[in-house]
């Protein structure tokens, strides 16, 4: 035998030896566990089947198995929290979710989950933290960052909450609420043509997404295409006759064209479709105002303000005519009203006051 032979032989025992000496056998108590496993993988499996369907009951039983099973399931306890938020138990949700999060805090489902329960609970400094952590922990999915963006917008970072939806469609390209959602925060920054390129395609991505034909013409009201707008919401109420905001915006165009009467005849339109709604009052204190009856406007500012008693507006105006009806001190009490509501044209008037 050659010494390269000898050399290979004598390397073989050594590693068959060594194989041999660290070999292990299974306990009784892994076969335990790998069985234990196997059946709360099987009561995983059809809780998820079931909660497909709704049907969350069952669905509770089989994670709570798989839990019972397999404590260490961040998996299991994910999925059984999101039954128990379906089951309205917010308390059970949370306690589920956290404790998956303490198993594996890389589980990017969890903190979305998480971030959702906070945010259906207005907490929304915390549900966008979550949500941040699991776009950071590889779920960056079309619906978190949504909802993320729909945070950011509500916090008034609306170039976070731009960017956020823009990944979304990037994402998700007919995600049509998240289309919709980045054309309302363009039309808070003024973007008024940024804003009416998104409605366009929210309404291009589902025809039968009216709201999206209304915000249109809202925006062309603020940018000062009346007629435009005007178009818009004659074929939105053609489709919907019985859509008050759609009356209210067209009247409020008409009222900047100066068509009073035509704008009265909408807001009073508007008021028999849902008289609940404190705008249409301002609208027509709005028209009593400038047609000279300042005590009938006084009236519906009244209206406006029991419905709303934060409305700004209702306060600005009631209090120019108050003024003019000769209630100073009463205009006075509304401006200061309206400037702590943050109208920043009350302040201007407020300063008379002082």
């Amino acid at each position: 035998m050659n010494l390269l032979k000898k050399i290979g032989l004598f390397f073989a025992f050594i590693v068959i030896g060594w194989l041999s000496i660290n070999g292990q056998a299974l306990s009784g108590n892994d076969i335990d566990k790998m069985q234990r496993n196997k059946k709360a993988t099987a009561a995983y499996n059809k809780g998820v089947d079931a909660l497909k369907t709704a049907n969350y009951s069952v669905a509770l039983q089989f994670f709570n198995e798989a839990v019972q099973l397999n404590p260490q399931s961040a998996l299991a306890l994910l999925q059984r929290g999101k039954v128990k938020f379906q089951m309205k138990n917010k308390a059970g949700a949370y306690a589920d979710f956290n404790q998956a999060v303490l198993l594996d805090n890389k589980l990017g489902e969890c903190y979305y989950a998480l971030g959702y329960l906070y945010y259906s609970d207005d907490s929304l400094q915390k549900a966008g933290e979550l949500f941040l952590k699991a776009t950071q922990n590889f779920y960056e999915q079309p619906e978190v960052l949504y909802y993320k963006g729909v945070v950011n917008y509500k916090l008034k970072k609306y170039q976070e909450a731009i960017d956020d939806f823009s990944k979304a469609v990037a994402l998700k390209p007919n995600f049509t609420l998240a289309i919709f959602e980045r054309g309302i925060v363009r039309l808070s920054k003024e973007e008024y043509q940024g804003a009416l390129y998104d409605f366009r395609q929210a309404l291009q991505s589902d025809s039968t997404f009216l709201a999206a034909l209304n915000n249109m013409a809202v925006a062309k009201i603020r940018s000062g295409d009346f007629q435009g707008a005007i178009a818009d919401l004659d074929a939105l109420i053609k489709k919907q006759s019985k859509n008050y905001l759609a009356f209210y915006n067209r009247g409020c165009a008409k009222f900047k064209m100066k068509n009073y009467d035509a704008a009265n005849e909408d807001f009073k339109q508007s008021q028999l479709l849902n008289a609940d709604y404190p705008l249409v009052y301002v609208g027509l204190g709005n028209v009593c105002a400038k047609n000279g009856d300042n005590n009938k406007a006084i009236e519906q500012y009244n209206a406006a303000i029991k419905l709303q008693s934060d409305n700004a507006s209702a306060y600005l105006n009631r209090g120019l005519s108050k003024e003019l009806t000769g209630d100073l001190d009463g205009s006075c009490v509304d401006w200061q009203k309206a400037a702590e509501l943050g109208n920043a044209s009350a302040e201007l008037y407020n300063n008379e006051c002082k």
